[in-house]
């Protein structure tokens, strides 16, 4: 039995595209720490959420890697990094069958969650459309391909001149190269890189347009109390992803009860189905993974007339898509609250 481990991965801020880590492993670490004690240095274990790529095993321990990814070609670096580590954790079926060739021992599924009580479930109403009311379509994300940032263009392009259509974008603004930051840091005399991001991301702003001013553009950098509101002012939300490890956002606002439309592959399929939104169809497609070095992979591509087809289901049927919300709510209280993944990692850690 393990008395206690060591958590590598202490809690840290993240953006861009290494938010949903630092989310994970924020969250993970402050409701195990409850159920084992995680801070002891001298212990036998030693443990890290990170990508597979970005994990470094110390030497004359037993190491513990909890990694995710979401494409069906899993990395040659990660192949490498995996056969590391003694055990595997995995949040979600679809990475224990893709990285279980590269493991030791079949990895072990524990889900992410999600803060249901601050996440708490949101009664919506439909739009009064007579009294100039419009219905929103979030979308969230980094703008690119594999998080469906197309998708949401796109939809701008077939829909965006609709006068009862809101279209809402929340992303972040092209953040600049490390080099571009220390030299424009520099000018200012700011020596600490991550104040100038700080600073960069705070200037940002939402920007409206459209022929209805209906068309938002939300670059700010928000706090959580901020993205619940902008996920409770959506009347739905367009989750297009091409692959998750989890898909953490999807389960922040489906606690909320907004009606969900998502690419029911990867992890998303662990928590979501028919049952509590709607999913889209999708087909395999090949695609150049920009924040992999280029890497060509397969994903899982939604059909474009899925969207606006499952779009307008939640539209034209707005009571049948709050009952999928208030469902699907239910379902993220009941079965993912970080609470309970917590607990049933530190379990787990203790047997090893």
């Amino acid at each position: 039995m393990a008395n206690s481990i060591y958590w590598l991965t202490k809690p840290y801020a993240g953006a861009g595209n290494g938010l949903g880590y630092s989310m994970h492993n924020n969250n993970m670490y402050e409701h195990t720490k409850k159920h084992i004690d995680c801070d002891d240095p001298f212990a036998e274990w030693h443990f890290q959420i990170a990508p597979g790529d970005q994990f470094f095993p110390t030497d004359g321990k037993k190491n513990a890697l909890f990694t995710m990814f979401e494409f069906a070609e899993t990395p040659m670096n990660y192949r490498d990094n995996l056969g590391k580590a003694d055990v595997v954790f995995v949040p979600c079926k679809f990475c224990q069958e893709a990285f279980a060739p590269y493991t030791k021992k079949l990895p072990i599924i524990v889900n992410e969650g999600v803060d249901s009580d601050f996440f708490k479930f949101h009664q919506r109403k439909e739009p009064d459309y007579a009294k100039g009311e419009k219905f929103r379509i979030l979308w969230a994300g980094a703008r690119n391909t594999r998080k469906g940032y197309q998708y949401a263009t796109d939809l701008i392009r077939l829909i965006g001149d609709s006068p009862d259509i809101e279209i809402y974008i929340k992303t972040h603004a092209s953040l600049p190269s490390k080099e571009e930051m220390f030299e424009e840091a520099s000018k200012y005399g700011i020596t600490d890189i991550d104040k100038y991001l700080d600073a960069f991301l705070s200037t940002q702003e939402v920007r409206v347009g459209g022929k209805h001013n209906n068309i938002f553009f939300d670059m700010r950098k928000t706090s959580q109390e901020e993205l619940r509101v902008i996920y409770n002012d959506a009347h739905v939300f367009l989750f297009s992803t091409l692959g998750e490890g989890w898909g953490l956002m999807g389960t922040e606002i489906l606690s909320t009860g907004c009606p969900l439309i998502a690419t029911p592959v990867t992890g998303v399929k662990d928590w979501f189905d028919a049952q509590v939104g709607y999913p889209l169809t999708w087909h395999y497609e090949t695609i150049i993974a920009t924040n992999y070095g280029n890497m060509e992979v397969s994903t899982h591509s939604p059909d474009m007339d899925s969207v606006v087809k499952q779009v307008f289901n939640v539209k034209d049927n707005y009571q049948k898509a709050l009952e999928l919300g208030k469902r699907g709510s239910k379902r993220m209280k009941k079965s993912f609250r970080w609470e309970q993944q917590g607990a049933k990692l530190a379990k787990i850690l203790k047997q090893l």
